[in-house]
C-alpha cells in the first residue's frame, strides 16, 4: 500500500502538486511501519521536494535531516553535503516581475470563461481533431509510433527550455505559483462533476496551464506553448503532436463532452 502511494506522490511532483505529495510522504514517513518505505518517502521529501525549492525553508529541512540522522534513512555524505548547502547557501536576488496585461488576460480567462463557456467553435487548420478513445494514446502512450511524437517527451523538452530561461535571468517565480495554487483550486472546483474530458486529463490541464503562464509571465514565446492556449480558449484538450515538431499538427479533443 505504501509503495503505491509513494508512486503516487511522485506523479505529483511531476504536476506541481508539492503541498499534495508533502502530505501523503509525511505520513508514510512517521506513520509507516515498512523501514524500506519509509527511507524512500524521506528521500523524495528531502531532496525532491524540499531542496528543489527556488526559496530553501531551513525549518523545514533541518527536522529532515535529524530524523534521517536518528533513524539512520540517508548515508553520511548525502546528509553532510545538505549541510555543506546550508553553511555555504548563496542568497542570490532574484528578480520579481510585473505582470504584463498579456499575463493578466490570460490567467483572467482561465479563471473566469474557461470551461465556463461551451463554445461552439472548431479547431482551426493548425489542431488536428481527434476523439476522446485515440486521445488518451496520443497523450500518454511513450511509445508511440510515427508520424505521432511522444506527447510527454515534447512538453518536457519545452518545460526545460523555459526553466532555463528562467535560471537565466534570476527570474522569481514564488508570484506566479500562488496565483496559480489558487487558479488549480478553481478549476478542480468548476470540474466537480468529474465526468468531463477535461477531468480525464486534470493532471495533464494544470500542467499545461501552468506552462502557459510561466511562459507568458517571463515573455518566453513557442509555437507549442501559442498552440496550447488556442485550443484552451476554444475549450479543446491538446493531447499530442502529429509530425515532427516544429512541423506538425498539434492533436486536440473537445474537453466539454463526457467521457462516461
Amino acid at each position: 500500500m505504501s509503495l503505491s502511494k509513494i508512486e503516487y506522490a511522485k506523479k505529483l511532483i511531476k504536476f506541481n502538486k508539492s503541498v499534495e505529495s508533502s502530505e501523503i510522504l509525511k505520513k508514510i514517513i512517521y506513520e509507516s511501519s515498512d523501514f524500506s518505505q519509509r527511507k524512500a518517502a524521506l528521500e523524495i521529501l528531502l531532496f525532491d521536494i524540499e531542496l528543489k525549492k527556488e526559496k530553501l525553508i531551513w525549518d523545514r529541512i533541518d527536522p529532515l535531516i535529524r530524523f534521517a540522522e536518528e533513524q539512520n534513512f540517508i548515508s553520511v555524505d548525502k546528509l553532510n553535503s545538505v549541510k555543506y548547502m546550508k553553511n555555504n547557501e548563496v542568497v542570490s536576488r532574484k528578480i520579481e516581475i510585473v505582470p504584463t496585461e498579456k499575463f493578466e488576460e490570460i490567467y483572467n480567462f482561465f479563471k473566469i470563461d474557461f470551461i465556463n463557456k461551451n463554445l461552439e467553435q472548431k479547431p482551426h487548420s493548425d489542431l488536428l481533431e481527434i476523439d476522446f478513445q485515440f486521445a488518451k494514446k496520443t497523450a500518454h502512450d511513450q511509445n508511440i509510433e510515427v508520424p505521432f511524437e511522444s506527447w510527454n517527451d515534447l512538453r518536457s523538452s519545452i518545460q526545460k527550455e523555459v526553466y532555463a530561461s528562467v535560471f537565466s535571468k534570476s527570474i522569481s517565480l514564488e508570484s506566479l505559483e500562488d496565483n496559480v495554487d489558487q487558479l488549480n483550486e478553481i478549476l478542480e472546483e468548476k470540474l466537480s462533476s468529474e465526468d468531463k474530458i477535461f477531468y480525464y486529463f486534470l493532471d495533464d490541464l494544470e500542467s499545461d496551464i501552468y506552462l502557459i503562464l510561466m511562459a507568458t509571465y517571463i515573455g518566453f514565446k513557442n509555437k507549442l506553448i501559442d498552440r496550447m492556449l488556442d485550443a484552451y480558449r476554444i475549450n479543446y484538450m491538446p493531447c499530442g503532436w502529429k509530425g515532427e515538431y516544429p512541423e506538425g499538427e498539434l492533436c486536440v479533443t473537445n474537453g466539454m463532452l463526457n467521457f462516461k
